[in-house]
């Protein structure tokens, strides 16, 4: 697995047609998720991997985002957004290009800080 933080402005939406800006996330973490089912090595030390295997820049991506000090109606806004399935564009570490695909909302966590300001953070895994 490979991991890196990029502050950028992310999209989200209920298809990839309708994505919507949304303020930048103070953190965001996209995580590389190689999903071999099962991997071996050869007698060779090649790597084995079950056919489909989504691996390397095809890796599936689970996406970590925090707001910090939201508003009430943009941590809303952002809520809305991430709940089931949702479309987001977001900067692949990858190619260093927009990416849009489409995920599961896996975790959303919300803590009230006071005067009206609101914590949010989610967890997206790629469908």
């Amino acid at each position: 697995m490979r991991a890196g933080i990029v502050n950028s402005v992310m999209r989200l939406g209920p298809s990839a047609d309708a994505l919507v800006s949304v303020p930048a996330p103070d953190a965001l973490e996209i995580r590389l998720a190689d999903s071999a089912q099962s991997a071996r090595r050869s007698a060779s030390g090649r790597l084995l991997t079950s056919g489909g295997a989504r691996t390397g820049e095809n890796a599936p991506r689970v996406i970590s985002a925090r707001w910090t000090q939201l508003p009430e109606n943009a941590a809303s806004r952002v809520l809305s957004l991430c709940a089931g399935r949702v479309y987001a564009a977001y900067p692949d570490p990858c190619t260093g290009n927009e990416r849009v695909s489409e995920f599961y909302c896996a975790d959303r966590r919300v803590k009230h800080e006071g005067g009206g300001r609101v914590s949010v953070e989610v967890r997206l895994d790629e469908i």
